[in-house]
C-alpha cells in the first residue's frame, strides 16, 4: 500500500530452498581430475544430463547456460549405485520459455549464455530454444572429457572476435580424438550448426554413448524404454555430417528447431 502509516513493500524476496548436492559442481571434479574424466564416467553424468534436459524441454522451458559451473553432483543414495553421483541442472537464471522471442540490440546480437557455450544460432538471430541447450551439452562433454574448454582460444581473445568466430565462419568445437566412436558421433549430433537438424535430448537418450549398461540402472532403463515409445524408433541410425550454409542476414525471421524429418 502506498499510504504513509503502513510499512510499504518496496520489493518482494523469495528464498529457495534446494536439494543439497554435497558432490559440488561437475566443474569442480573437471578440475580436480587433472586432465578429464574417465569415459564411463562422462557417459553416466550425460546420461544424467540429459534426463534433465528432456523433462525440462517437456515443460516448456529452455536453460540457456548450461555449463559444468551449474551441474552439481548428488551422490546416489542406492546401495546398488553406491559411491556413483547424478547429476543435477541447476542456475536457473537466465532460463526462457520454449518459443519465447528474444528483444536483439540493433547490431542483431544479445547474449544470454555463456560465450564458451555458445551456439551458432543464438549468436546469429538471438535464438535460444531447447537445440541451444543442446549445443551447450556437447561443449560440456568435450570439456568433461578433456579437462580443458571446447573452444581453445587464448585467454586475451577479443570476446567479439570470437563470438564472430562461432557465428559465421564453419567452425566446430575439435572432437577428442581419445573418444571413442559412440562417442564421436553423439558429439557429432549435438554440435550440428544447422539447429533444425540437431538431435534432441529424447533422441539422444537412446544414443549407444549414453545407453543404458548398468543392471542396477532401472529408472534409467525405464526412462529409455519410454523415450522409444514416444519417439517410435528404438535402433540407432548413424548420422551424416551436416554441410554448413551461411545464415542469412539479420531481422529474418527466425526457425525454431525442431526433429529431424522421418525421426
Amino acid at each position: 500500500m502506498a499510504t504513509p502509516s503502513p510499512l510499504r513493500m518496496v520489493f518482494p524476496i523469495y528464498n529457495l530452498l534446494l536439494e543439497y548436492a554435497s558432490g559440488g559442481s561437475l566443474h569442480d571434479r573437471i578440475v580436480r581430475s587433472g586432465g578429464g574424466l574417465p569415459e564411463s564416467e562422462v557417459r553416466l553424468y550425460t546420461r544424467s544430463i540429459l534426463r534433465g534436459l528432456s523433462h525440462i524441454h517437456k515443460c516448456g522451458f529452455v536453460h540457456c547456460d548450461l555449463k559444468p559451473e551449474n551441474l552439481l553432483l548428488v551422490p546416489s543414495s542406492s546401495s546398488s549405485n553406491k559411491g556413483r553421483s547424478s547429476v543435477k541442472i541447476a542456475d536457473f537464471g537466465l532460463s526462457k520459455r520454449v518459443g519465447e522471442d528474444m528483444l536483439c540490440r540493433k547490431d542483431g546480437m544479445m547474449l544470454r549464455t555463456t560465450p564458451l557455450y555458445a551456439a551458432s544460432e543464438s549468436i546469429n538471430f538471438c535464438l535460444y530454444e531447447p537445440c541451444s541447450d543442446i549445443w551447450a551439452l556437447g561443449c560440456t562433454v568435450i570439456m568433461m572429457i578433456t579437462g580443458k574448454p571446447a573452444w581453445d582460444f587464448p585467454p586475451e581473445t577479443d570476446v567479439d572476435l570470437f563470438l564472430n568466430e562461432i557465428g559465421f565462419t564453419p567452425v566446430v568445437p575439435e572432437i577428442p580424438e581419445k573418444l571413442s566412436i559412440e562417442g564421436k558421433d553423439f558429439l557429432n549430433l549435438c554440435l550440428i550448426r544447422d539447429e533444425t537438424l540437431r538431435w534432441t535430448a529424447d533422441m539422444l537418450l537412446l544414443h549407444p554413448f549414453v545407453a543404458v549398461d548398468d543392471e542396477d540402472d532401472h529408472e534409467g532403463a525405464e526412462e529409455t524404454e519410454r523415450a522409444q515409445v514416444e519417439t517410435g524408433k528404438s535402433e540407432f541410425v548413424q548420422s551424416p555430417r551436416q554441410v554448413f550454409d551461411f545464415p542469412p542476414p539479420f531481422g529474418e525471421k527466425t526457425r525454431i528447431c525442431a526433429e529431424p524429418p522421418g525421426f
